[in-house]
């Protein structure tokens, strides 16, 4: 699994605890303000880490994810997710901020959910006769 994308936009206190874990089988990561970690693994949500994600945490992420440029980020914030390198998925929550109707950006931000892509062997073979 790739996983050093995903890494390099983590908080470094999170990513720290978070190497402790076996990360083989997980699907997501949702950081949420004021709430622990949780890793979507199988099916199920499991807290990893008794400690809370910290407003300055979920910060330091966004400004990870976006280079430390809010505003040359501004397209993805208005589709509501952002595609890493890798093909992982990055879904955000907070203030959506309207202009004639339009979603113009997101504000206050508050939590991500972080979708980690692999492959899926054999997926396609049930297609191939179609084609």
């Amino acid at each position: 699994m790739r996983m050093e994308t995903i890494w390099r936009v983590l908080p470094r206190r999170i990513r720290e605890k978070l190497t402790e874990k076996d990360l083989e089988q997980v699907q997501e990561i949702r950081l949420r303000c004021g709430q622990p970690v949780v890793l979507r693994k199988e099916g199920r949500s499991l807290s990893v880490l008794n400690e809370i994600l910290s407003a300055s945490d979920l910060r330091e992420t966004v400004m990870l994810l976006s280079a430390y440029s809010l505003y040359a980020f501004e397209e993805e914030l208005r589709q509501g997710y952002l595609t890493m390198e890798g093909g992982h998925r990055v879904g955000f929550c907070g203030k959506a901020v309207l202009e004639n109707g339009e979603i113009r950006t997101l504000k206050q931000i508050n939590a991500l959910n972080i979708r980690i892509a692999r492959e899926q062997k054999g997926w396609a073979e049930a297609f191939l006769p179609d084609l």
